[in-house]
């Protein structure tokens, strides 16, 4: 490579050769100076050149701008020989936008090529007139140095002398250009084209002269080449316009011309003495090296400073040039009575992180929603697409506009709104079922997450039939769907709002919106009493379910500062929170016209910003407990209706009821709690004779089987050689109240278990033969051969020789959508031949027959159990134990349940190894007339006496 100081020692000592130089410099690559500036050295020459002392840089500059002035003049005379091209121009600034950087003095370098266009084009009938429209206060307010020949105070001098081809533009669209150029950059003297290029590019006109297409051309591609535009300078542009018709030859020429004026801008970014004093002959070259300007842009900045205000200004450039971003649609509608010049800056410093819209084409929270990689790096959503969505096919999402009311002919207009938050598929036949005990005179809202793969308005309008499509942004969760939809809908005329949403979580969320809706709800007649409440008595603000209206000061968490922050805006005083005040778990709940009103004022749908939803602090639960505390405030009362008792009437109180408890209750407890109290009674009732369920009504039939609700989850049954035990498993298991969707049955017994027993076409048999490897216990080997053909993800343990309520599943299911292994902790043995029971209660496992598991960590640990070559697990096959003392993922042992097993011993088939099958074992208490066994199977006795 040749060496770089002697290149640059003949560049001022052979100017005329200046082919064999700059080919030379291009051999030595000699962009090293502007891509320093940007931090993409990629050789080792360029790290070491531009770390040179600032004189040397100087010096570079210096003799790049000889060469300029020396390649102009050549060009000029190559223009009279009419050799035109502006292609190449064009050619040149896409490929500097690539390279260079972006320029500070953009402003006064573009009057100054306005001036040279007009001096050096093809006459001044061509001259162009764009500042002919700028009054002298907007010059004023450039604070830039207005010496006599500063070409922007010529500008209009020039523009009034002569006509133009290109016409005079209009006057307003004359004052937006300039007022982008300072709003856009804020900062005087350090103004740059904003959407001028874009807008100049627009105004073209065929009659134009050639170099006045150049110089427009240029500035087209100057402000399509993001961060690393290259600026103009006026020896760059005194270059382009004679060269504007430059052969082919002449491309490496133009190139470097530009990369000079880039390097003299860089080093004014970097505060050093900017363009040299030689550098040119028009006055845009002094007023460029104005101290004053320069002082004025980065006053008490550090380097990173300036680069930090290089880049905003470059960002709100964009944005400004963006065909989505209407600024005076944006004053109007978020500044009114502002400047429409700061409009982009605004958006892209407070705008956005506010939720408002740039135009009426593109929605900012929307396109955050859709893409929540944007919003989690925290880039402005315009400028992101403008950069790269644009490029990647994301797709936009233009702002949400009003939603009509359904059509009621010759109906009076409905006085009750019913607004669904359907987010989670699965739960979309619980809500519709809770959705036909509405009236029909309720107006229904149905809402769901706009550009989501998995919903769209034909899945809404199928799933709910009568309702509205809404669609909203996915933000705030329920209560952001909610504020979203109650802002789009006409509210006018409604008196009373139920808000429903497709509840899930952590934290039994099957038991937790199974309880909201039989409190919020219920059936008709629930809801025609609670419409009947907020018509008859004013005072009523809230309603819901008794048992999920919790204590608000015990369960604020880390929602107490926002919560104080939105009092305010009500003007409700911080003390309302420590006082007796409720909200409901859950967020189902009915809210007066008045109190949603009085919400709305304090919370609004654009509070809420993308992000990963977490357990407790955002805006979202702040929003969950604020309409309990508004109710509290406004000195209403709350209409209350029991989850567990469905008979019960709603009830009005001025606030939390005295059962309730006073303190924080963690929610798995509290809804586990509200799971045991609702199904005990249910399983007294079956066991007393008094509701069906056992005895002559549970046996196998596929008629009942097509007709129950089937769930999610698999039975695993091991067995064998006991075919009249397994006859009674199939009794229990096909009678349970939420039918399993796969069963299935692996048999090792020496006589096939389908030689006896006809199984379902829905249960899967596998046979594994005896051989002579097995252990003496072989309940290992049965469960590790049938983990390979579950596909359910959650797995229930039926025992065949084991007796099972029909709610065993029902009651345990919904404890594997938080954990990854349960189990019934108190285990209740019977020995049918000694006529016997006793209880055992484990502290750290349970038996493996009251089990259920997760199919994930739980289920590889009970698989590493039963390959294990522990003798205990060979003998007596005490799987349990080591399963729940090994595994350390979540799990959970069920305190408080009803009798919803039993495990039975003694009976027919092949005995148990385990603890319980011996009736000498001294905890057995005696039970010779069968109470206690008629106590827990009720009806159910009868297929085990005799």
């Amino acid at each position: 490579m040749a060496d770089q100081h002697q290149i640059e020692r003949q560049v001022p000592q052979r100017p005329r050769e200046a082919e064999l130089v700059l080919a030379r410099l291009d051999a030595a690559d000699a962009d090293h100076v502007i891509a320093g500036a940007r931090g993409q050295v990629g050789l080792p020459e360029k790290r070491r050149i531009a770390a040179r002392p600032e004189r040397r840089i100087d010096r570079v500059v210096d003799q790049a701008g000889a060469l300029g002035r020396h390649l102009g003049a050549e060009c000029r005379q190559r223009r009279a020989l009419g050799l035109a091209e502006e292609d190449h121009v064009i050619a040149e600034r896409q490929h500097l936008a690539h390279h260079g950087v972006i320029a500070r003095g953009d402003l006064v370098v573009l009057a100054a090529g306005l001036q040279l266009a007009a001096q050096r084009g093809a006459g001044l009938r061509r001259q162009i007139r764009l500042l002919q429209g700028l009054p002298e206060r907007h010059l004023a307010e450039i604070e830039v140095d207005r010496r006599e020949n500063h070409p922007l105070a010529r500008g209009p001098e020039i523009a009034q002398r002569r006509q133009s081809a290109l016409g005079r533009p209009d006057v307003e669209e004359m004052h937006g250009l300039l007022g982008d150029l300072r709003g856009a950059f804020v900062e005087p003297g350090l103004c740059g084209p904003a959407d001028l290029p874009q807008r100049l590019g627009a105004a073209r006109h065929p009659h134009a002269g050639a170099a006045e297409r150049a110089v427009l051309a240029a500035m087209q591609q100057q402000a399509h080449g993001g961060e690393g535009g290259v600026g103009f300078g006026h020896a760059s542009l005194g270059c382009l316009f004679g060269r504007g018709m430059c052969q082919g030859s002449r491309r490496a020429r133009a190139q470097r011309q530009a990369q000079g004026t880039g390097r003299r801008l860089w080093r004014g970014c970097r505060g050093t003495q900017g363009w040299r004093r030689g550098s040119g002959k028009a006055g845009a070259g002094r007023i460029a090296r104005s101290k004053s300007i320069r002082r004025r842009a980065f006053r008490g900045r550090s380097r990173a400073g300036r680069e930090h205000l290089l880049k905003r200004f470059l960002a709100a450039a964009r944005i400004g040039q963006s065909p989505y971003f209407d600024r005076s649609w944006y004053v109007r509608r978020y500044l009114p009575g502002a400047r429409p010049v700061f409009a982009a800056l605004h958006y892209l410093r407070e705008g956005a992180a506010a939720g408002f819209d740039p135009g009426p084409g593109f929605s900012t929270r929307g396109y955050l929603a859709a893409h929540p990689d944007v919003a989690a790096a925290g880039v402005n959503p315009l400028l992101h697409y403008e950069r790269y969505g644009r490029a990647e096919g994301r797709e936009l999402t233009p702002p949400l506009g009003p939603v009509a009311r359904p059509e009621r002919e010759g109906q009076q207009a409905a006085e009750m709104a019913v607004i669904v938050h359907a987010y989670h598929l699965e739960v979309f036949n619980e809500l519709r079922r809770a959705l036909e005990a509405f009236p029909e005179h309720a107006d229904i809202y149905v809402s769901y997450p706009r550009g989501s793969k998995a919903h769209d308005e034909a899945l809404i309008r199928a799933n709910f039939p009568g309702a509205v499509p809404v669609a909203v942004d996915n933000l705030g969760q329920d209560v952001g769907a909610f504020l979203q939809v109650l802002e789009r809908i006409d509210r006018r005329g409604y008196r009373v709002f139920c808000k429903l949403h497709s509840k899930m979580g952590d934290k039994l969320p099957a038991v937790w919106r199974e309880m909201l809706l039989r409190g919020t709800v219920g059936s008709a007649a629930r809801v025609a009493e609670f419409e009947a409440i907020f018509r008859d008595h004013p005072e009523v603000l809230l309603g819901g379910a008794r048992e999920l209206f919790l204590h608000g000061p015990s369960y604020l968490l880390g929602n107490a500062a926002a919560l104080t922050g939105l009092l305010e805006r009500a003007e409700v005083p911080p003390d309302v929170l420590e006082s007796d005040w409720g909200f409901f778990g859950g967020t189902f709940c009915w809210l007066r016209a008045e109190l949603v009103e009085r919400l709305m004022a304090c919370l609004g749908a654009g509070e809420f910003h993308p992000g990963p939803v977490q357990r407790d602090g955002q805006l979202a639960h702040a929003g969950e407990r604020l309409p309990g505390l508004l109710a509290q405030a406004m000195g209403g009362q709350v209409a209350l209706a029991s989850c567990l008792d469905p008979e019960a009437p709603v009830t009005v109180l001025p606030g939390l009821p005295p059962e309730a408890p006073r303190r924080n209750i963690p929610m798995t407890e509290l809804l586990g709690g509200l799971g045991t109290r609702w199904i005990t009674p249910a399983v007294a009732a079956m066991a007393a004779g008094q509701a069906p369920g056992l005895g002559a009504d549970r046996r196998y039939s596929p008629a009942a089987r097509a007709a129950a609700p089937v769930g999610d989850y698999a039975i695993l049954t091991p067995t064998g050689d006991r075919p009249e035990a397994f006859a009674q498993c199939l009794r229990m298991v096909a009678t349970q109240s939420l039918q399993p969707r796969e069963w299935i049955v692996v048999d090792d017994g020496a006589r096939p278990l389908t030689e006896d027993i006809a199984l379902p076409d829905w249960a899967r048999y596998v046979r594994r033969a005896p051989g002579p490897q097995d252990p003496p216990h072989t309940l290992p080997c049965n469960v590790l051969a049938g983990l390979e053909h579950l596909s359910a993800e959650r797995v229930l343990i039926f025992e065949d020789d084991d007796w099972y309520s029909p709610l065993y599943a029902e009651f345990l299911l919904p404890w594997l959508d938080s954990f990854d292994l349960v189990g019934l902790n108190l285990i209740r043995y019977y020995h049918l031949q000694g006529r016997a029971w006793k209880h055992g209660f484990q502290p750290a496992h349970t038996a493996f027959a009251q089990s259920g598991f997760r199919r994930g960590p739980a289920s590889e640990c009970l698989a590493r159990v039963c390959r294990s070559e522990n003798d205990e697990l060979r003998r007596q096959g005490l799987v349990d134990r080591h399963w729940w003392h090994g595994f350390e993922g979540p799990k959970y042992l069920i305190q408080d349940h009803p009798a919803l097993h039993l495990g039975l011993k003694g009976g027919s088939g092949r005995p148990g190894l385990a603890s319980g099958h011996d009736r000498a074992e001294v905890d057995y208490i005696p039970d010779p007339e069968g109470a206690y066994l008629a106590g827990v199977l009720g009806p159910d006795r009868v297929y085990y006496e005799g």
